[in-house]
């Protein structure tokens, strides 16, 4: 039994898995199990796992389900006192468990710990670096306007207790399904938060934040599953209509991202709409608007906001 359960999910990422794998046993804290989910790879990911001879590490293949279902695959057949999950295009740094679980021992009643993170290309070259900023006070009510855990998975490490607690991932949920865990699990435990940079997240094409509808979807679904719980405080409630223009931000985001301004500026409207006094909107608009008219990529660099990696 390993303190630490590290859960890879996979799917056709035979490129990268292995520089992901590395990353993991180069830990400088040791006492952990890695569990590769592959969730139904074809370009021959096993093979590369395959490679590895250390006697950590678990594979696991299934039929292409989803990253949730990999996710809570690996959960379940996890042995773990925390649980960290490393996407197979991500890296830690060497020092990332070490630095989370010292945190994690001075306070019981912490439940996930995320730290900054650096954003690199496929070569992993570096783009940029997010400090993460700590949230403090309501979680939940900070929360549900926009998944404001930095590097969300890859960055984050989750006391196992929070699960036996709030269920697994919601395999329904198309995108998204990190912030609708994070979600429930702020209304059990607190949050901290380790500033500086301990995982690379990799930008490519195949990255799902490249499908602005399909994150989309999740964003509104997340909103709408919060809010269908009829047990919310009433603080939380009033929050509905700033939760939904939270998605609509959002999702403008990621359309302003692949160059679809019309639909960017249109989710930014509604969240206008819903929210009139949200400064922050307004900002976002200016900022779209000047990149539009004064840069030759408007598109290429990314908006600095919650949802942004």
């Amino acid at each position: 039994m390993a303190e630490v359960s590290v859960i890879i999910p996979t799917y056709n990422y035979a490129r990268y898995i292995n520089q992901a794998i590395k990353s993991v046993l180069s830990q400088s804290f040791h006492d952990l199990e890695i569990i590769i989910v592959d969730d139904g790879s074809t370009d021959g990911t096993k093979d590369v796992v395959s490679t590895f001879k250390d006697s950590r590490i678990t594979y696991i293949y299934q039929n292409n389900r989803g990253i949730s279902s990999a996710r809570n695959i690996g959960i379940g057949f996890s042995s773990g006192e925390y649980i960290g999950f490393l996407d197979a295009d991500d890296l830690w740094m060497p020092e990332k468990l070490e630095i989370q679980l010292s945190l994690f021992k001075t306070k019981p009643s912490i439940g996930l710990i995320y730290t900054g993170y650096i954003v690199v290309d496929e070569a992993g070259t570096c783009i940029a670096i997010r400090i993460a900023q700590p949230i403090e006070g309501d979680l939940v009510s900070q929360l549900i306007l926009g998944n404001i855990v930095s590097g969300s998975a890859t960055t984050s490490l989750v006391r196992r207790a929070c699960f036996d607690q709030v269920g697994l991932l919601d395999e329904n949920l198309t995108s998204c399904e990190d912030w609708d865990m994070w979600l429930r699990i702020a209304r059990i435990s607190d949050f901290a938060c380790i500033e500086q940079p301990l995982a690379k997240i990799r930008l490519h094409g195949d990255n799902l934040t490249y499908n602005p509808a399909r994150m989309e979807d999740g964003l509104f679904s997340v909103v709408e599953k919060f809010y269908s719980d009829e047990s919310l405080s009433s603080e939380l409630k009033l929050l509905k209509p700033k939760a939904i223009a939270g998605a609509h931000r959002d999702s403008a985001n990621f359309y302003f991202r692949r160059g679809q301004f019309r639909n960017a500026f249109a989710h930014l409207f509604r969240a206008i709409r819903l929210v009139p006094r949200w400064w922050e909107v307004y900002l976002i608009i200016g900022y779209m608007a000047y990149r539009i008219c004064f840069t030759d990529n408007p598109s290429k660099r990314l908006v600095n906001h919650k949802y942004s990696i």
